[in-house]
């Protein structure tokens, strides 16, 4: 399945994006790395497109909190909106990975144990038994997952 890999213009955001690129091809993953939005590159792109925050929503929220906090939440929002657009233009499938993403093929358990906060994706186990969405196999996940 393809994929990018959004990072910011950063030395540490660009060196885990490069782990993230070697680590997730080697899971069999069609990736590309991609700059993306930044706090500061996103104020422009949301005023050309007349974007506006929802009230009541968590993006309100952060815009309450913190106005740094805000715009490095929007970024990442319109990093995942820009992804969603070429995936409905073209009409292909494409993962969203953050710049710290790691692929491995086996679940290591014991280097979860040792970090605050985590997300786990996994193609071979999602679609099976007792996930929500066992037995609902998108053709992408019957190709990344051999079954």
């Amino acid at each position: 399945m393809k994929g990018r890999i959004i990072h910011i213009d950063r030395e540490d955001s660009i060196s885990q994006a490069n782990d993230a690129l070697r680590t997730l091809s080697s899971c069999g993953w069609d990736v590309e790395l991609q700059e993306g939005f930044n706090r500061d590159s996103v104020k422009e792109y949301v005023a050309q497109n007349g974007y506006k925050v929802m009230s009541g929503s968590r993006l309100h929220d952060f815009m309450l909190e913190s106005e740094p906090k805000f715009w490095t939440k929007v970024a990442c929002l319109m990093n995942n909106v820009e992804t969603w657009i070429e995936a409905v233009t073209t009409g292909e499938s494409q993962a969203f990975f953050e710049h710290d993403a790691i692929g491995v093929n086996e679940p290591l358990w014991n280097r979860l144990a040792q970090v605050e906060d985590f997300c786990f994706l996994s193609m071979a186990y999602a679609w099976k038994s007792p996930t929500t969405l066992a037995g609902k196999w998108p053709p992408f996940a019957r190709r990344m997952g051999n079954e």
